[in-house]
């Protein structure tokens, strides 16, 4: 059996450990993350959404095509916090365009999933795995004993950095860090000027959520997941172990983002020692020249403040 999961989920830790637990359940199944063929641009799709959300909507519309089943968990709460709400839409924006194409129900797997501790992730796997095992695919699975689950995209031990050198941090959406079509490149190109990356993966969301709790900047709290990732880690590479300089990647579109490059605009105003800080919108940018001109001319202005 070939089952589907959006590589660009695989961002978030629940859904990494949720591809293992597929591999340990369905231990002669092969999972696929991007389909081999880029899909049309689907009949249906959300006008004003941003460029990553749209782009979740073909992988999956790929995948489908490609698989036994696709696994598509409609993620209304991690960690405690609200998803984006487009997140809650996804499957369906998938199925509605799966019937007018092919006219016929999709084979998908999409439970919501509220994650606030580990009784609830544990509940969440448990709901993907029973759903899942209720299409057609998932039947004619073989029971087999279970192989070591091998590790998921973006989870592989990072590659070794060299900590002599200058880091930059790289701040953003755990779905643009993690999928090269969304980030366009930009950790390749700071390695190779010569500095090493950085990025919140590693650190825990909870460390990042009570720095991002120490410092809302407006009077409501902020309540969506990736804000407060994104607060946290802003937080954490300017205070906490600052970086040589700071890239803060959005999408174009992105109503979490479009508030929060103003709450970080103005922390890094108040900053003790501040250090260099870029937003880019990463696509707004067609040609790949486009963004290395950008990313270029802001580690020349981290390399003049090391040397002022």
């Amino acid at each position: 059996m070939i089952v589907g999961l959006p590589g660009e989920l695989l961002g978030f830790p629940w859904a990494r450990e949720l591809e293992r637990r597929l591999e340990a359940a369905f231990p002669g199944a092969r999972i696929r993350r991007a389909p081999a063929r880029a899909p049309a641009a689907p009949p249906l799709s959300e006008g004003d959404a941003c460029y990553p959300y749209k782009r979740m909507i073909r992988s999956a519309l790929g995948l489908l095509a490609e698989s036994d089943a696709l696994v598509l968990p409609r993620l209304l709460r991690l960690d405690g916090h609200l998803m984006c709400p487009n997140f809650r839409a996804l499957p369906d924006i998938v199925a509605l365009n799966w019937r007018r194409l092919h006219g016929e129900e999709p084979p998908m797997a999409a439970p919501a999933v509220e994650v606030a501790d580990g009784r609830d992730a544990e509940a969440a796997f448990e709901a993907v795995i029973r759903e899942l095992r209720r299409l057609p695919g998932g039947r004619r699975a073989e029971a087999a004993r279970a192989q070591p689950p091998r590790p998921a995209p973006g989870t592989a031990p990072p590659r070794a950095e060299d900590g002599r050198r200058r880091a930059i941090a790289l701040v953003g959406h755990p779905y643009i860090l993690s999928t090269p079509a969304l980030h366009k490149g930009v950790p390749d190109l700071v390695r190779r000027a010569g500095f090493r990356v950085v990025t919140p993966e590693g650190l825990p969301f909870r460390t990042l959520d009570r720095l991002a709790r120490d410092r809302d900047y407006y009077a409501k709290v902020l309540y969506w997941r990736g804000a407060r990732e994104c607060l946290g880690a802003f937080r954490h590479f300017t205070e906490v172990r600052p970086a040589a300089g700071l890239i803060y990647l959005i999408a174009f579109n992105c109503g979490v983002d479009a508030l929060l490059r103003l709450e970080l605009a103005a922390l890094h105003k108040d900053l003790a020692r501040r250090v260099p800080f870029m937003v880019l919108v990463v696509d707004e940018h067609t040609q790949h020249e486009h963004v290395a001109t950008r990313v270029e001319a802001f580690l020349d202005i981290v390399d003049g403040t090391a040397h002022a």
